[in-house]
């Protein structure tokens, strides 16, 4: 398809320009090609028949969520027990008026729970032992530990 744009005035002598095709047009005219199109349905149809025979995860994870809530710069409870060598995700609430950071050295874990809100962290599978955690910005009071046994 060929545009054309008109430079002067009613009436007045008349040059025809011809524009160049837009990219935006050829980008959007290009996904309608029979090839792309038959190719976007293959894999759209695929990823379906995927999911419908469980073949494709979503984002769930399949752990267990431990519950650890913040309240007066304390985490209760202090100790959290969890089985060794399986995931789990802790669900810090955060009923403070100030944010606090979620910080693990040993977990390997740093997150920013916002007040009066919560966040999920998920952990990797442990190996027996204690790994400690705190609260970053209140460090003397928001303490606690994992046990893996």
């Amino acid at each position: 398809m060929t545009r054309f744009t008109r430079s002067a005035a009613a009436g007045a002598d008349r040059t025809i320009v011809r524009l160049p095709r837009s990219s935006r047009f050829q980008l959007s005219a290009s996904l309608f090609q029979p090839s792309l199109l038959g190719r976007f349905t293959g894999i759209v149809g695929f990823v379906f028949a995927c999911a419908a025979l469980g073949l494709v995860t979503t984002g769930a994870h399949a752990e267990d969520a431990l519950t650890l809530t913040l309240k007066d710069h304390v985490f209760s409870p202090a100790e959290l027990t969890v089985p060794a060598g399986k995931a789990f995700a802790i669900v810090v609430k955060n009923e403070d008026d100030a944010a606090e950071e979620f910080d693990s050295d040993d977990l390997h874990v740093e997150k920013v729970i916002a007040a009066k809100s919560s966040g999920t962290i998920h952990i990797k599978p442990l190996k027996p032992g204690s790994y400690k955690f705190s609260g970053e910005y209140h460090e003397a009071t928001a303490k606690g530990v994992v046990i893996a046994k």
